[in-house]
């Protein structure tokens, strides 16, 4: 009983002595191979991260000698030609500005004869090219020889559609597919809605007009204007036929 208890006491002793100096132990083998797996994998890794910011701080020298580089190909005495011109214009223009406004300051009376002659050309211009639009041939509110709403009301529907259609088919034919009448219709369609905005847009200059009391002086009258009405009233119904023929084709083809 004494001899064995002697040797556990050894044996015991000698693992101690073992772990105390970093000596393998017997049996211990895949312990040891991760901790050195382990250990040659951060070793790995703090050598990539060592190489990448090599990497970045080598390709960040290059950029800028690259910048560096183009940047000293440009002449100092054309850069500063450059400067100097921009600092001349800037000048100049703030100095234009500064008379501009002291000129106005100074002659309110012509300034604002001025903005007036602007302010009515430009209407008068909008009138001009709008009218130019509306009181053309080919247009949409003359169709049908110039026909005013209470005659097209009194024509057949189906008589409407048909002269309607031919019209369309007429006016707009695809460059490629002359027999391609869905062309031609999407196409009536938004010439069709372009005129009622342009229309709109004329009675409302018209309507403006009349409430400042000024249509003498764009040479218009109130005949004008309900004329505009009822073309635009005459382009709405159009664009019901259209819309109800669209309608009854669409029911047609699906059924």
């Amino acid at each position: 009983m004494n001899i064995k208890v002697v040797l556990v006491f050894f044996m015991i002793y000698s693992l101690t002595l073992y772990s105390q100096q970093n000596i393998p132990i017997p049996n211990t083998g895949p312990t040891n191979i991760t901790i050195n797996l382990n250990t040659a994998n951060t070793a790995g890794l703090t050598q990539q991260n060592q190489l990448d910011q090599h990497a970045n701080h080598h390709s960040a020298q290059k950029t800028n000698v690259k910048t560096e580089t183009s940047m000293d190909l440009i002449d100092p005495d054309f850069k500063k030609k450059l400067y100097d011109f921009y600092q001349e214009q800037s000048k100049k223009l703030q100095e234009a500005s500064i008379n501009i406004t002291t000129w106005a300051q100074a002659n309110k009376l012509k300034t604002m004869g001025i903005v007036l002659l602007l302010s009515y050309s430009c209407i008068a211009y909008q009138i001009y090219r709008a009218n130019l639009i509306i009181n053309a041939t080919q247009s949409w509110s003359n169709w049908h020889n110039g026909r005013n709403l209470e005659d097209l009301f009194a024509t057949p529907q189906n008589k409407l559609e048909a002269d309607l259609l031919f019209a369309i088919q007429t006016r707009y034919v695809h460059p490629v597919n002359p027999t391609d009448f869905i062309y031609s219709i999407v196409q009536s369609s938004n010439s069709l809605q372009e005129e009622i905005n342009i229309l709109e847009e004329q009675i409302m200059r018209y309507t403006w007009i009349k409430k400042a009391q000024c249509m003498p002086l764009f040479f218009i009258d109130e005949q004008e204007l309900e004329s505009l009405q009822d073309k635009k009233k005459k382009l709405a119904f159009l664009k019901y036929i259209l819309s109800s023929w669209c309608a009854n084709y669409k029911i047609d083809k699906n059924s």
